[in-house]
């Protein structure tokens, strides 16, 4: 059955059939080097996908936002959409018996709901690559070695639970503000999100594993969880050297403004 396709997202299909045909190519040329067996590929993403606003209309018209469902909006947004990305770690080819595959033994077919952020990486793929990471008094690792998170599901006290991921974007963007698309900071930290909108100093509260679409503001319900989460995030922001949007008019940086100095 032949069905009509708008313009763009024609364009859009084109482009997911190049990347996976890129992919495709880069497998077979890894293959042609004969180094398949000890060479693992990371698929990541460095943004959730377009939104209604980059990609011009909604699917068939509808006029609702679902290009990232259940994920709310998308690239450049404070919400899951815009943020949450795949993140798939695999051997280029599985060799049965393979004295290098044994060190990372992945599981096929296996997922994680372990938190990994972008910074996780470099420890990660330094100790793979059986390297050291040489630590001084002076010297930070903002990563977290999420190998375990291959493997099976990590131990309870292990570093990638409970540590907070932080996004900071104290940028104006494309869009409208009601989307995400606005100057903001937020946190993670296990099942909750917290989001700080510069633009009209605005607090958010999300319990992700309930509320995977951010449908439900529970800032209001839950405010010692929001007052944690937001000291959190303002002295995380600082401990960083983190730059605050500037008022536009007055020159003024816009610090992060704690809830209970709102009311």
């Amino acid at each position: 059955t032949r069905i009509s396709i708008p313009d763009n997202e024609a364009r859009y299909a084109s482009m997911v059939e190049g990347m996976d045909a890129s992919l495709g190519d880069l497998i077979h040329h890894v293959e042609s080097l004969g180094i398949s067996e000890n060479t693992l590929i990371v698929f990541a993403s460095d943004n959730g996908t377009l939104s209604l606003h980059a990609r011009g209309n909604s699917p068939r018209d509808t006029g609702r936002d679902t290009h990232s469902w259940p994920l709310r909006e998308g690239k450049g947004s404070a919400y899951e959409g815009g943020t949450r990305v795949p993140l798939i770690v695999s051997w280029a080819r599985l060799v049965p018996g393979s004295e290098v595959q044994k060190s990372l033994p992945i599981p096929s077919n296996s997922t994680s709901k372990s938190q990994v952020i972008v910074e996780d990486l470099f420890p990660s793929i330094i100790r793979w690559a059986g390297g050291k990471i040489y630590r001084s008094e002076t010297s930070v690792i903002d990563g977290v070695d999420f190998t375990e998170a291959l493997l099976g599901e990590p131990e309870p006290h292990s570093l990638l639970n409970g540590r907070a991921l932080v996004f900071h974007y104290p940028h104006q963007w494309t869009g409208q503000p009601k989307g995400g698309y606005q100057p903001h900071s937020s946190i993670r930290q296990g099942d909750w999100k917290a989001i700080y909108f510069y633009e009209n100093q605005v607090w958010e509260l999300y319990h992700l594993t309930q509320d995977i679409g951010e449908s439900l503001d529970l800032s209001q319900a839950y405010p010692g969880k929001l007052e944690r989460l937001a000291i959190t995030l303002k002295q995380k922001l600082i401990d960083r050297g983190a730059d605050w949007p500037v008022h536009r008019e007055l020159k003024e940086d816009l610090p992060l403004m704690l809830p209970d100095k709102m009311n």
